[in-house]
């Protein structure tokens, strides 16, 4: 097998990792691609790596499963180009590998799948005249072989095929009569596609996606925090707006679109009614339409003090956060507490008992967090106060969603879900 440049290889983790660890303006977790027995038309789905060819690709996929070969078309040649596997060897053409072409990738052994990690790469995509083994990524939410011929033109593509693993067999679209006929099957990011061009031309991922739903704001002391859920499809991530006009005037907040279906706005001022609408923004950079609004008017609170049982379904909410906890208090069995992100639980003394549900809906940025009231509440200096004690159904909590710092104690007894506080 011929061998790469470590150091080249090393070079691109680095990259990667900045992107992932969320120092640029992308962060994507990867995709997994299932490879089945015999023949699969498929797309490098994220950004290739900086000189990566035929060789490191077959190499990887075989740490997974049993790849032949994988073979590329090449458009000035108007050959085949063919890598191949054999005991544990890479041989034959050793091809670039790229994100504007497909390949075909041959499988010996049972499916399996491989997940690439990288952000996708949503790129112009040039159809030459004749055969082409193309991609389209990034093609949006609901997007056909209907669609592809009529944004290619009727006096530019003949037929789009595609290979249905579930059957295989391939499936074609074509005109007819200046209309698209045949199957209509879903074009996909990640596959490739025998396409047959009467003239050259382009391709360009115009859609946009789909906007977010179910956009809340959460009032607090200075701040107001949005949480949203996201749309169907790859995604780069958020646009949010801001106006103090209902329906009108927005004003973008963030520079990069944000990653997280959460928002914090510090920038506000108590008293005042916001209104927000988010946007979801594709990876060619395309937003979608406006969210549902949403609004809130931040305000400064005194302590919401907690001293007696909680025997009936409550909620704690963001507007009247903090909460004081003051003695013993116990959520009765068969009643649920749900906590709204941003939430803050203090205790002077005593306990919170949870003989019920607690629904804690905290997110990474709006953590939901539980704390000694004291005003130096370090462990060892006599400060820290108050008990958490879990024994009985706990939702929603993650590491990034729950902390707990410097409580007197925490009990957790016969407790379904919950990590590692921090």
């Amino acid at each position: 097998m011929k061998k790469r440049n470590f150091f080249r290889r090393l070079l691109w983790c680095a990259l990667v990792s900045v992107i992932c660890l969320g120092i640029g303006p992308y962060a994507w977790s990867g995709q997994s691609v299932q490879f089945n027995p015999g023949f699969n038309l498929f797309g490098y789905p994220v950004s290739a790596p900086l000189d990566y060819y035929a060789y490191d690709l077959i190499y990887d996929l075989n740490s997974s499963g049993d790849v032949t070969s994988i073979q590329r078309f090449n458009n000035q040649t108007g050959l085949f180009e063919t890598c191949t596997w054999n005991n544990g060897q890479a041989g034959g053409v050793d091809f670039p590998i790229a994100n504007n072409e497909g390949y075909i990738i041959h499988v010996a052994g049972d499916a399996f799948q491989y997940t690439f990690e990288g952000d996708p790469a949503c790129e112009t995509i040039t159809l030459k005249r004749g055969f082409n083994l193309a991609v389209f990524p990034c093609p949006g939410t609901g997007y056909t072989s209907y669609s592809l011929l009529n944004d290619l033109g009727l006096d530019k593509v003949v037929s789009i095929k595609r290979y249905n693993p579930t059957t295989g067999l391939m499936q074609t679209c074509s005109w007819t009569e200046g209309v698209p006929a045949g199957e209509d099957f879903p074009i996909l990011h990640g596959e490739a596609y025998m396409v047959k061009m009467d003239q050259e031309t382009t391709w360009v991922p115009t859609l946009a996606p789909e906007a977010p739903t179910n956009l809340r704001a959460f009032s607090a002391n200075g701040q107001v925090i949005l949480t949203w859920n996201p749309p169907v499809g790859m995604i780069q991530g958020y646009n949010i707006y801001r106006s103090t006009t209902s329906g009108s005037g927005y004003s973008r907040l963030n520079y990069f679109p944000e990653t997280a279906p959460s928002y914090s706005d510090y920038d506000v001022t108590n008293g005042t009614t916001y209104y927000y609408v988010v946007r979801a923004v594709s990876f060619s950079g395309m937003e979608s339409m406006d969210s549902e609004e949403a609004n809130a008017t931040p305000s400064q609170t005194n302590p919401t003090i907690i001293d007696s049982d909680i025997t009936s379904n409550t909620t704690w909410s963001l507007a009247n956060s903090p909460y004081t906890v003051t003695t013993s208090i116990q959520v009765a069995s068969g009643t649920t507490l749900t906590i709204e992100p941003g939430v803050e639980i203090r205790f002077d003394t005593g306990s919170l008992e949870i003989s019920g549900t607690l629904n804690a809906g905290g997110t990474e940025t709006n953590p939901v967090v539980f704390r000694s009231s004291k005003a130096d509440p370090t462990l060892g200096t006599g400060q820290a106060s108050g008990s958490l004690k879990l024994t009985a159904a706990v939702q929603c909590f993650n590491t990034a969603a729950l902390k707990m710092p410097h409580l007197a104690s925490i009990v957790k007894t016969a407790l379904q879900r919950y990590p590692t506080a921090r």
